[in-house]
C-alpha cells in the first residue's frame, strides 16, 4: 500500500543541439490541479514550439496520461510518461517545454531529448515515500522507557510525542506489515509491562531524497 512520490516542484533545463529544453516536475493529487498547473506552464512559456507533459496518478498508478503538443506522435509525451513510471512515481506531474533551435533531432533523438529531460527534472527532485502506518500509542511505567525508546530509535519508528503523567504514553508510526512484530517485540521487550492501542491508520511521508 505505500507508494512513491515527489514533494512541490522542481524546475531544470538543457540545451540539445540549440533547442532549449525546460522540464518542470510538480506533485499533483488530481486531475484539476494538473489542468491548473498546464494553462500556468502555457501561459508562461506561449512562445515555445511545444509544451508536452505526462501525469500519473493514484497510489495504483490508475491514471495515466500524456501529451505530445504538436511533437510527431510518440517521441515526447510517451518518453515522459516511461520516464515516470520507470522511476516508479506516482501523484506527480512532469511537463517539458522545447524552444526550437533550428536543428531537427528526428525521431530517435526526440524520443532521448524528452526522455532524458524527465529524468533531469526527476533527479534533481524531492523524493517522498507515503507510507501507510498505523499511530500506536505505548504506554509504560517509567522503568521501562529507556529500553522503549531505544528500540524505537533502532528500528527507525517515528515517534510523534511522549505524554508524561502517571505512566508514559509514547504516540508512534508504525508501519501496517510490522505491526504485529513490532507489539510482540514490545511485549518481550518488557516482560508484558507494556500497553499498546491503535489510535488509527493513515499514510504518513518520509523523505528518501532531498537535492
Amino acid at each position: 500500500m505505500d507508494y512513491y512520490t515527489i514533494e512541490g516542484h522542481c524546475t531544470a533545463e538543457e540545451i540539445i543541439k540549440k533547442s532549449q529544453f525546460i522540464v518542470n516536475c510538480f506533485h499533483v493529487e488530481n486531475e484539476g490541479k494538473v489542468e491548473e498547473i498546464l494553462k500556468s506552464i502555457q501561459k508562461e512559456h506561449y512562445k515555445a514550439t511545444h509544451n508536452c507533459y505526462a501525469y500519473v496518478l493514484g497510489r495504483e498508478k490508475e491514471t495515466q496520461k500524456h501529451n505530445d503538443d504538436g511533437e510527431p506522435s510518440g517521441t515526447a509525451g510517451k518518453p515522459i510518461l516511461e520516464s515516470i513510471l520507470h522511476n516508479g512515481l506516482t501523484n506527480i506531474l512532469i511537463i517539458v517545454t522545447r524552444y526550437f533551435g533550428g536543428i531537427k533531432l528526428g525521431a530517435g533523438g526526440l524520443v532521448r531529448a524528452y526522455s532524458g529531460t524527465a529524468t533531469l527534472g526527476i533527479n534533481q527532485s524531492t523524493h517522498v515515500k507515503m507510507q501507510y502506518s498505523s499511530l500506536m500509542e505505548i504506554s509504560c511505567e517509567y522503568t521501562n522507557l529507556g529500553k522503549i525508546k531505544d528500540y524505537l530509535a533502532k528500528n527507525q519508528i517515528k515517534e510523534e510525542e511522549a505524554i508524561y503523567a502517571d505512566k508514559v504514553r509514547i504516540h508512534a508510526y508504525i508501519p501496517i506489515s510490522d505491526e504485529e512484530k513490532i507489539q510482540q517485540d514490545l511485549v518481550e521487550l518488557t516482560n508484558d509491562q507494556v500497553g499498546v492501542c491503535k489510535m488509527r491508520e493513515e499514510y504518513v511521508k518520509q523523505i528518501i531524497s532531498k537535492n
